[in-house]
């Protein structure tokens, strides 16, 4: 019997191959997940290969592992994803100073594309608790009642006043229900749930 990772690097593996010979994108969420990254640079270099890509397949994927992004020379396929208050994709030669002769992948580890976690304010959670407010959704009027419950007895870790609402909404409605939406847009400095 396979082990799921085997089982899971041998679907991948078929769909590459696949995206090689039929011409489609292929999107894989962190590569080095499914194949050690000796396997993951042959396969990017198979895509890069125009004898092998013949069909002009494009391979779209996340990574972890920064060193992959020396082994790329054009200006156009490297975006870095940054996350603060808010989630920003940026190119990463439009973006920062990106000189040649200098490994990307050592730019990275040094934080020259701001991306690393700032482990001060992840060890202070007070501060954003402090700032946040909540929605609680629930499933239904005896949620509700148990909710208010807990709430009344002081049973939880926050109060009523730590919240935006406490109506009841099935999870379905959270992109139909006006309610829901003017709840959630209560902040101007947010982005719009639509």
């Amino acid at each position: 019997m396979l082990s799921s990772g085997t089982t899971k690097g041998i679907i991948l593996y078929t769909l590459v191959v696949a995206s090689l010979q039929q011409g489609f994108d292929l999107l894989i969420d962190e590569a080095e997940a499914h194949f050690h990254k000796t396997l993951v640079e042959n396969m990017l270099s198979l895509y890069m290969d125009k004898k092998v890509n013949r069909h002009g397949a494009t391979l779209l994927f996340s990574t972890h592992y920064c060193e992959v992004l020396d082994l790329f020379n054009r200006q156009d396929n490297i975006w870095v994803c940054q996350s603060s208050d808010k989630i920003a994709i940026k190119n990463m030669y439009e973006s920062f100073e990106v000189r040649s002769g200098l490994l990307k992948s050592k730019r990275f580890y040094n934080n020259a594309f701001q991306t690393a976690v700032n482990y001060d304010e992840l060890m202070n959670p007070e501060k954003e608790v402090d700032e946040m407010k909540l929605l609680i959704m629930c499933e239904g009027p005896n949620e509700l009642k148990i909710i208010n419950i807990l709430l009344e007895n002081q049973k939880l870790k926050f109060s009523s006043d730590d919240l935006l609402g406490l109506v009841p909404y099935h999870a379905r409605q959270i992109k139909s229900s006006a309610a829901v939406k003017a709840a959630l847009n209560l902040y101007p400095d947010e982005e719009p749930v639509r």
